[in-house]
């Protein structure tokens, strides 16, 4: 099993052009796999170990949701408290009757919006960083607490920053002494400055081509959301504990009684194709062939990530990328089908990469082309889906090369004319251009064809009140 679960990975890394990949797999509650493939640097030829830190993403709120759980179990807080309760300077406007609880944050129902510029390229390190950033914070509720979902990482940063308060200690000095520490997860951190060179991976861009990113992704205001970093076989030890509700070793680091709250269904997560999606207290929770699964991706400049556990199997499988976009989520459902004994299906590479090198030598019509000959000729062999087209237009959208992701979208726009999210960042696009009249245009469109983005219709109103 091990040698063609070595096997897929090599050549999913070849196909995607993937700079590197690690990953931890636990099996009967024991750590089963755990190893590094291809580079953490392209340019050094570093190679990835089991050992190498990846910046986590979005996996770090999972992190959150275990320290909020504990400071409840310290009966330092309930989670149906008001925010304001703790953080009375928030200036957050709930025109609505219901209060705004720690529990709606932990599910994203408390109406927030999501954050739309984390200043990688201007990341602060010091101790005020995080409650500076929350203290800034003025915005109106998208919804009424708890009656909708809407993924925001400015709630976990305002979570981060409450543990912060209660614990009366720096939000990430609380993450190492009561889950890192006792789960021996020594290497792990917040901090960039303390990943050692021997272990740190350098993110990369996979547009047009595979490539450095001049930005890392660190700002300790965004620590709670996304700043943690780890390795696949550390990830083994936070996937053993929480397969073992809490128990690590001999040291119980959360009460088994948590995990009943933390994966209840809270609030439905609708997504074409997944009607058995649910967010619980910081995790999602889903069904992959039949059985409930409990995860968290992340995604943020230059790194991808996933992490999922079936309690019922005692399985946990962790992927981590150091690019963007990658097929981190891809690869570990594919994973997950070798551990439950499910014959795979093969993860395709998005056709958009041999389109995108002809694309930058002879322009639209030669990756038409070549979109034309490629469906005919090699109808399995690539991915012809829309989402291949709109990652790579939203990374081009992130290093301001503009008129190539509305090449790709004008493109992508034609073969899915009713894509929502190819209108969204088509607005994004000319929005960045300066032309507000298409950029309105084009996200009038997008709620056209989606009209509960409701976060989306929040962003254009100022303009449209003009």
């Amino acid at each position: 099993m091990k040698e063609k679960i070595s096997k897929l990975i090599n050549e999913v890394l070849h196909s995607h052009q993937l700079p590197g990949v690690a990953v931890g797999i636990v099996l009967d509650g024991q750590p089963f796999f755990a190893a590094g493939f291809g580079y953490r640097n392209i340019e050094s030829k570093e190679p990835i170990r089991e050992t190498s830190l990846f910046h986590l993403a979005s996996i770090s709120k999972l992190f959150v949701a275990t320290a909020i759980m504990q400071l409840a179990e310290q009966g330092k807080l309930s989670l149906e408290d008001s925010l304001d309760h703790f953080l009375p300077y928030l200036k957050i406007e709930n025109p609505f009757d219901s209060k705004i609880t720690i529990k709606h944050l932990l599910s994203h129902s408390a109406g927030f919006p999501d954050i739309t510029n984390y200043h990688w390229d201007e990341p602060e390190h010091d101790d005020g960083a995080l409650e500076r950033y929350v203290r800034q914070l003025d915005f109106r509720l998208l919804s009424p607490p708890g009656k909708k979902f809407f993924y925001s990482n400015i709630a976990f940063e305002v979570l981060g920053h409450l543990v912060s308060k209660i614990a009366e200690m720096p939000f990430e000095e609380f993450i190492n002494k009561n889950i890192l520490e006792p789960l021996g997860m020594s290497t792990s951190t917040h901090f960039r400055w303390m990943v050692s060179p021997d272990l740190a991976v350098s993110p990369h861009i996979n547009d047009l081509t595979t490539h450095l990113s001049e930005i890392y992704p660190y700002h300790r205001a965004h620590s709670p959301s996304s700043t943690l970093h780890s390795s696949a076989s550390e990830m083994n030890l936070w996937a053993m504990a929480n397969l073992k509700r809490g128990y690590s070793a001999n040291t119980l680091f959360l009460h088994p009684s948590a995990y009943d709250h933390m994966w209840k269904p809270m609030m439905p997560v609708e997504k074409v194709g997944r009607p058995d999606k649910y967010v619980g207290l910081g995790w999602f929770l889903d069904k992959h062939r039949g059985l409930s699964t409990v995860y968290h991706s992340g995604q943020d400049v230059g790194f991808s990530t996933y992490f999922v556990l079936i309690p019922e199997r005692n399985i946990g499988v962790t992927v981590l990328c150091n690019t963007t976009p990658a097929p981190a989520e891809k690869i570990a459902y594919t994973l997950l089908d070798i551990l439950i004994g499910h014959e795979p299906d093969p993860i395709k590479p998005p056709v958009i990469i041999p389109l995108g090198e002809v694309y930058r030598q002879g322009g639209v019509s030669a990756m038409r082309k070549l979109y034309n000959t490629l469906k005919t000729t090699y109808p399995t062999k690539y991915d012809f889906g829309a989402s291949g087209f709109l990652d790579r237009s939203s990374t081009l959208l992130d290093s301001d090369r503009n008129s190539e992701a509305m090449d790709i979208l004008q493109f992508a726009l034609e073969l899915f004319p009713n894509n929502a999210t190819g209108y969204g960042l088509f607005a994004r696009a000319n929005f960045q251009e300066g032309d507000m009249e298409q950029a309105l245009k084009c996200a009038m469109r997008s709620l056209e064809i989606e009209p509960n983005n409701v976060f989306l219709r929040q962003q254009i109103q100022p303009f449209l009140d003009q």
